[in-house]
């Protein structure tokens, strides 16, 4: 909860943003411009697969990693990913849980997470088959809050932030912010200062 006098900032994806976008390779693909239909179908995941995914990385990380070299650069101006970053999204689930496991951060809290999760993922599988299992991953997976449920744009964010009591809204970037200091946290923005979300919305607003 923001105390009075404090400072909240949200970041969302910028909804103005992705559907100008999606116009754009909207017009082009209806031209037969050759090449743009990947831009179209990244403006597309862009807009629904953020909702509607059921696992971590959706069908944008199964873009990501077929995506054709031509169209890497794209793909890096609106998600911030580097070349070296592929091979994270490619990592296999056994991976990822043995890397998280046995790292040395929380090792007890995220043993104890796991083990939780695959209990309940047994359990599930025994009453219902795999249906348990499919319905186990998906409800632990929008647990964990990767799934956006609604998209704003410069106008409707000021306005929910006005009728949840906030003032002194103001759309700002990723690099400004009324919090002293912002820049040197890195949460909007890398070390070498370029965006980490790039395309993103960014507004702060007074309690």
């Amino acid at each position: 909860m923001c105390k009075p006098g404090g400072v909240i900032r949200v970041v969302v994806p910028d909804l103005e943003n992705i559907a100008l976008l999606y116009l754009k390779y909207l017009e082009h693909v209806s031209l037969g411009e050759r090449g743009m239909g990947y831009c179209y179908d990244w403006m597309l995941l862009e807009l629904f697969d953020q909702f509607v995914r059921t696992r971590s990385g959706g069908d944008m990380s199964d873009f990501i990693c077929s995506a054709p070299d031509e169209i890497w650069s794209f793909l890096e101006s609106r998600t911030g990913l580097s070349l070296n970053s592929i091979e994270n999204i490619k990592e296999s689930r056994f991976t990822r849980l043995f890397r998280l496991c046995t790292s040395k951060s929380n090792l007890g809290k995220k043993l104890k997470y796991h083990i939780k999760r695959n209990i309940s993922r047994t359990l599930l599988i025994l009453l219902w088959g795999n249906r348990g299992g499919e319905i186990s991953d998906e409800v632990i997976f929008r647990l964990q809050g990767e799934n956006h449920k609604w998209m704003y744009d410069r106008f409707s964010l000021v306005r929910a932030l006005e009728g949840a009591g906030f003032f002194k809204i103001a759309v700002c970037s990723e690099n400004e912010s009324r919090i002293e200091g912002w820049n040197r946290y890195c949460l909007d923005t890398e070390p070498d200062g370029s965006s980490y979300k790039p395309n993103s919305l960014y507004c702060e607003a007074e309690k």
